[in-house]
């Protein structure tokens, strides 16, 4: 699927959500990130960053330091102390280790007061913590220490400018033929989701509209 083929690898290949690139792009420069924590809508980009995030800090073997768990699946206080605390007092063969947890608005409260002292003392050593939130009202729940904890970006839905230039890129690479209109329909429809422009865009491409 295109929609994984042409998973951004760098931030050089991110589209939109410029000043939030911008800013990370200041912390790679340094070599050192604050933990982070992406809030917005859906197909907005917050997990492909933080991907991106580990892959440039870490080069290559960086799937060794990284860590992904689904909030809204791995919710509760076992999984804190097991095997995010296992991950974490692992020592780390690049910059860092990096845990990111998806879709964050859904940890328990409980989940929530455990997470105060690894975040402490991550923050003193060599891991990171990236927290990725779809409901922005449900992450304005959290636990206030929790987010003073975190550098805090708002994702928003790409402008259909943004989405065209990486369709464009997608399509040149494929080696069919640009055709504007198609391009466009794609990107207005989706509202923003770049993930479903790409997957109406391939689907026109299957069907041999752009050949």
């Amino acid at each position: 699927m295109w929609t994984e083929k042409y998973r951004p690898r760098r931030l050089d290949e991110v589209v939109g959500q410029e000043e939030t690139v911008a800013e990370l792009r200041a912390y790679l420069r340094a070599g050192e990130i604050p933990h982070l924590m992406f809030v917005g809508p859906p197909a907005t980009g917050k997990t492909t960053l933080a991907y991106v995030l580990a892959r440039e800090l870490n080069g290559e073997g960086w799937e060794a330091d990284f860590l992904e768990l689904n909030a809204s699946n791995d919710r509760g206080i076992e999984t804190i102390r097991g095997r995010l605390l296992t991950f974490l007092r692992a020592r780390p063969w690049g910059r860092f280790r990096i845990l990111l947890l998806d879709e964050a608005e859904g940890l328990t409260g409980e989940a929530q007061q455990a997470l105060r002292r690894p975040l402490e003392t991550a923050a003193a050593g060599r891991c990171r913590f990236i927290f990725t939130a779809n409901d922005v009202w449900g992450f304005q729940q959290w636990h206030p220490a929790l987010q003073s904890r975190c550098r805090t970006f708002r994702f928003h839905p790409l402008e259909a400018e943004a989405m065209l230039t990486r369709l464009r890129q997608i399509v040149q690479a494929e080696g069919l033929p640009l055709d504007e209109r198609v391009l466009r329909a794609a990107a207005v429809t989706a509202k923003g989701d770049l993930r479903q422009a790409m997957m109406r865009l391939e689907a026109v491409a299957a069907e041999g509209a752009l050949a």
